[in-house]
């Protein structure tokens, strides 16, 4: 072996991708952004009612997920403080 030793990080440490999220946020997010590209495309007021329904549901389900993502952004770089 060399001599300078690869730091290895903790099994439990997320690995971050670019711009300091996880592989798993910004995969959350990634999808979140297909969600909003595909709703961009419909038609909404030729969808049938149900159909616009389903829509609103993935969105609400993807901003949910995003916002998940900032709150633990959020909470990483400031944690609560306890007196």
């Amino acid at each position: 072996m060399g001599r300078y030793a690869r730091k290895e990080r903790p099994v439990d440490e997320p690995r971050l991708a670019s711009g300091g999220l996880t592989e798993e946020q910004r995969t959350r997010v990634d999808i979140a952004r297909g969600e909003l590209e595909h709703a961009r495309r419909l038609d909404l007021v030729a969808m049938r009612p149900a159909d616009l329904v389903r829509a609103v549901e993935k969105l609400r389900g993807s901003l949910h997920d995003v916002l998940s993502v900032v709150h633990e952004l959020t909470e990483a770089r400031h944690p609560p403080s306890h007196l």
